[in-house]
């Protein structure tokens, strides 16, 4: 009995313990899935704020991006605006230009073939007073670019004075001067827009001319936009004006406006003379009316002797070279009135930069002498511009 008593306690007591066991394995079960739902909330939780932040700074760029754009596309239209309010004076005087182009041919009821073809590319000065105009064409026929220019002129007169004058520079053949492809004189009645009345008539000369592309020579001298001229290059421009200068004054003919803004280059790179008086004023040289006003067209080029009311000769345009090689050398395109006949030869020769050596300073000295009769010829000039550095430094020297 005993023993029966001792195996059913001992078998109370395996069940008891198995009991325990299972129980605390179903406990330990439970808490291992209540922890892998509380990891599995804490990762989708972390999740969720993860995406939502995720979507707050998707939202931020977003928003960003939008107001940089709006931002951006606000400056390109205050950009555009600006361009506009830049460009409207040169768009409005590009289209007056135009516009005095196309009156000007129709007007030319029996203008040269020439100019009748002549295709508009842009406008370089025109007034709205008398319609005067220059601009840049193309040519078709040769492909060509020109300088298309319209004097208006007041008188009969004034008309024939000019195509005289342009005529005898169409004989002058040489790369140094501008050359004058064709000049014409034309009448046209000017009529009233309302009523059609007749308001007189419209008097005009119709030039073509080559065109530099260079831009001007005075340009290139600049410190500010170019580098230094080397003595080199300022030899061979000067050289280029005194053999076009040697030309105009074995055909007989002067410039009498040569400044240092009217020597253009070239696609070549070669100086050309350019802006002749008569494309400035179609006065005759001498023209009682005038009184001499219009024989010179810039005052601080004027020789002395046509400064006294001497007329323009030849020696003239020697002045005015000389005052074109000061200011090309020292960088200063403008040249005040009385300037060159005020100062004295010595002072300045002592304002040429050091870099230009005796050649050109002996230039200077045989152009700007007061006396019309102690001055180089354009000869002279060319030919002491013309010689090695060596023996043209020594022949300028004793100069």
């Amino acid at each position: 009995v005993f023993e029966l008593d001792y195996r059913d306690m001992v078998k109370q007591n395996r069940r008891q313990h198995l009991r325990n066991i299972f129980r605390q394995a179903g406990l330990g079960a439970m808490q291992a899935i209540a922890l892998e739902r509380g990891a599995k909330e804490r990762i989708a939780r972390a999740t969720a704020q993860a995406m939502e932040r995720a979507r707050v700074m998707m939202e931020r760029q977003e928003m960003e991006r939008r107001l940089m754009s709006r931002e951006e596309e606000q400056g390109r239209r205050v950009d555009e605006l600006r361009r506009r309010m830049v460009e409207k004076p040169e768009r409005d005087f590009q289209e007056r230009g135009h516009r005095l182009f196309q009156q000007a041919i129709a007007r030319m009821a029996y203008a040269h073939p020439s100019i009748r073809r002549l295709h508009w590319k842009r406008a370089w000065v025109h007034t709205s007073l008398d319609e005067s105009l220059t601009a840049q064409v193309r040519d078709p026929a040769s492909g060509a670019l020109r300088l298309f220019r319209l004097q208006i002129c007041q008188f009969d007169e004034d008309t024939s004075a000019m195509v005289n004058e342009l005529s005898r520079w169409q004989d002058v053949h040489h790369y140094a001067v501008m050359k004058v492809h064709h000049a014409s004189c034309y009448h046209s009645p000017l009529v009233g827009p309302s009523n059609g009345e007749n308001l007189g008539d419209v008097r005009g000369v119709a030039v073509i001319s080559s065109f530099c592309p260079g831009g001007q020579l005075a340009e290139q001298c600049l410190y500010d936009s170019h580098p230094k001229v080397k003595e080199d290059t300022m030899i061979k421009w000067a050289r280029d004006v005194a053999a076009g200068l040697r030309a105009l004054h074995a055909a007989g003919v002067t410039h009498r406006n040569l400044n240092p803004r009217n020597v253009h280059i070239d696609e070549r790179g070669r100086a050309v003379i350019c802006g002749f008086q008569c494309l400035k004023s179609p006065r005759a040289p001498g023209d009682p009316y005038s009184m001499g006003r219009n024989d010179c067209g810039s005052l601080g080029i004027m020789a002395p002797e046509v400064d006294d009311g001497h007329p323009v000769a030849p020696p003239s345009d020697i002045w005015a070279f000389g005052c074109c090689l000061v200011a090309w050398m020292t960088s200063e395109p403008e040249v005040s009135q009385g300037v060159m006949r005020n100062l004295p030869l010595d002072r300045i020769l002592r304002r040429i930069p050091a870099r230009f050596g005796p050649k050109l300073r002996a230039a200077v000295r045989m152009c700007l002498q007061h006396h019309p009769d102690h001055r180089a010829t354009a000869e002279d000039l060319w030919k002491l511009l013309s010689t090695s550095n060596k023996s043209g430094g020594g022949r300028g020297g004793g100069k």
